[in-house]
């Protein structure tokens, strides 16, 4: 049974009219991050994910088991870290960019990741989403608000992509996720598109090049995707 929180979150994937026009107004005097504004903490948190991301880098071209391992530690680390810091969007937002590099984008179907860390990475990509953006769709963001938008909502846009994709493939693969249980492959697609849309908006470049290639027909090559999964993680170390 959905909770009325998964009713919010499901409208605002899959209502069409939920996506706002125009260009997204960056400010760079409003705070980094409007939850998390005490910057004695937000410099913590920073140190930490700093520290995560060059882990997990440092691991990225080891052999397959190492690199495993290495992966294991930082969606683990990641997770300690937000028992502290729940609120941060940033960091639930390296959370999915992890579990991702894991498992993949097809992790929302039958996979190797269970349905726990399918309905978690998703979680936590709906509530970094949640989190930073404005009531006001007309609203100016920080410069950093904007990245994190973008990137959250190019990566919510690739693991729906991922399970349509599959489920296209192989009728015989099922959703994960209890949230999206019963939606066709067509809405899923349609959500991607509209999640790289938003992730175009808020200036994801990888995002922009995805919203030209994918609609409820069109077949995006999974080769693709997970290219730009590696090129929008690899700069994120400077950018912190």
């Amino acid at each position: 049974m959905l909770t009325s929180n998964d009713n919010t979150v499901l409208a605002q994937i899959f209502d069409p009219e939920a996506a706002p026009s125009g260009n997204v107004v960056i400010d760079p005097s409003l705070p980094e991050d409007p939850v998390v504004q005490n910057n004695e903490i937000r410099l913590k948190i920073r140190q930490y994910e700093k520290h995560i991301i060059r882990s997990v880098e440092s691991i990225l071209n080891n052999s397959p088991q190492l690199r495993t391992q290495g992966l294991e530690q930082g969606r683990a680390d990641l997770e300690s870290l937000l028992e502290s810091y729940p609120e941060s969007a940033s960091l639930l937002n390296d959370y999915a960019q992890i579990v991702r590099l894991q498992f993949g984008d097809q992790l929302l179907v039958a996979s190797t990741a269970t349905a726990d860390i399918a309905s978690r990475t998703l979680d936590s990509l709906n509530k970094a989403i949640s989190l930073l953006t404005p009531s006001n769709p007309q609203a100016a963001v920080s410069p950093p608000q904007a990245r994190t938008l973008g990137q959250a909502h190019t990566q919510r846009g690739a693991l729906l992509h991922g399970a349509s994709k599959a489920t296209i493939s192989n009728p015989c693969l099922k959703v994960i996720v209890p949230s999206l249980r019963g939606f066709a492959a067509v809405d899923l697609a349609e959500a991607a598109s509209r999640d790289f849309f938003m992730g175009g908006r808020y200036g994801n470049e990888v995002a922009k090049g995805l919203a030209v290639h994918t609609n409820p027909t069109a077949k995006l090559c999974g080769q693709m995707v997970q290219d730009a999964m590696r090129r929008e993680f690899a700069p994120q170390l400077q950018e912190i």
